[in-house]
């Protein structure tokens, strides 16, 4: 809720626009993935681009994953 001035009114923000953020931020990384994926595949004239593609971020996922320290162990 906001007032005439541009600001909070003061009104506790409700679950459910919680969730339609957070469904709005899933439903842009999905275009931009479908985009990305759908030039690859154009560009490569096969759907082989989707799995070489999966392979290259799932090995990029392991890398950054290993940089992840936990309680400094």
């Amino acid at each position: 809720m906001w007032d005439n001035a541009g600001g909070g009114c003061g009104a506790a923000r409700g679950l459910g626009t919680d969730v339609a953020v957070v469904s709005s931020c899933v439903f842009v990384a999905q275009l931009a993935v479908s985009v990305a994926v759908g030039a690859a595949v154009r560009l490569a004239s096969s759907t082989a681009a989707v799995v070489a593609i999966a392979a290259a971020l799932a090995a990029v996922a392991a890398i950054l994953a290993q940089k992840i320290t936990y309680l400094d162990l």
